[in-house]
């Protein structure tokens, strides 16, 4: 056990220097820009915030490389990085118009087919208010993001950007 310990510290030490790294690439590449605004330097530059859970400043950067470069010019993963991005800021209808473009150039990508597929959106719920009660654990939700949570023991491991572990 004592070795599971270590590496999640280590783990978290190299995570955290990662991190960094798409700061200071995200400060290269905006440095870049003021002499050239190309195609590479807009997809890495998206993607250091993308990689970051950051999908304001994200799509902020993909929808500059989509107003600037021709869709068919651009690799498909970004369309789907662009819908993501905006899924996260609450854009679901633009997101969808996204996904749907990433969904007709790689036909054969389940994410595109299942995320248009098995869609469910807010007013999908609403018939059902009554039927569950959310409660927000304050003991456990922080603003950070936390996800992939399993059973472990008699409590639950998750991924998370917190800042420390507990």
């Amino acid at each position: 056990m004592l070795f599971f310990t270590l590496s999640v510290f280590g783990q978290g030490n190299r995570t955290n220097r990662a991190d960094r790294s798409y700061v200071k690439a995200a400060q290269s590449y905006k440095a870049l820009l003021h002499k050239d605004s190309t195609v590479h330097i807009l997809q890495r530059l998206g993607d250091c915030y993308y990689l970051n859970a950051e999908m304001d400043e994200a799509a902020k950067w993909y929808e500059s490389l989509f107003s600037k470069f021709q869709v068919d010019s651009i690799a498909p993963e970004y369309l789907f990085k662009y819908a993501q991005a905006l899924r996260g800021q609450g854009k679901y209808d633009e997101s969808d118009e996204w996904i749907q473009k990433f969904s007709e150039k790689q036909k054969n990508d389940a994410r595109g087919k299942n995320f248009t597929d098995s869609e469910l959106t807010v007013s999908d719920l609403k018939p059902a208010i009554g039927a569950f009660q959310l409660t927000n654990l304050t003991s456990v939700n922080t603003e950070q993001s936390d996800f992939g949570a399993t059973f472990y023991k008699d409590g639950i491991m998750f991924a998370s950007t917190r800042p420390q572990s507990r």
